[in-house]
């Protein structure tokens, strides 16, 4: 049996240490380059996921006026701008439907004497319909909702 010298075993494995040296390079370069960018992507996400959700409950509180008695028309952009907040549809829905029972039965404070509380209430139907059509209405058809 003859023992290899360096040499003759990279003669006879050049190839295979090619490849070990490139497999080596790119797990380095993986971990070196995309896994922070990875994390860096997904702090960001997370930022802009409560950010929008801090957005959304500043809405709901304008809305039914937690902090003051808001104007109609500032009601009427606000309904129609929970329409961005697709992750909160499902209670979008329940709020301006129980909103809607609400003032119909007896407007909301500081709106009691507006005779145009019919304006919120058909924004609220529109938002309404529109939360409940479908995607490709939603992106392709939004002028008629």
């Amino acid at each position: 049996m003859e023992i290899l010298s360096i040499q003759t075993f990279y003669r006879n494995h050049e190839g295979l240490l090619q490849i070990i040296a490139i497999g080596s390079a790119i797990i380095i370069g993986y971990f070196s380059l995309f896994m922070p960018l990875f994390s860096y992507l997904r702090s960001q996400r997370k930022l802009r996921r409560d950010k929008r959700f801090e957005t959304y409950h500043k809405l709901i509180d304008d809305l039914v006026g937690a902090t003051a008695n808001p104007k109609l028309d500032r009601q009427i952009a606000i309904v129609f701008e929970m329409r961005r907040f697709s992750e909160y549809y499902p209670v979008t829905k329940r709020i301006l439907l129980g909103l809607k029972d609400q003032w119909t039965q007896a407007p909301p404070s500081g709106v009691k004497s507006n005779p145009h509380i019919h304006r919120i209430i058909a924004e609220i139907d529109f938002t309404i319909k529109y939360i409940d059509s479908n995607c490709f209405k939603r992106n392709f058809c939004s002028r008629n909702l």
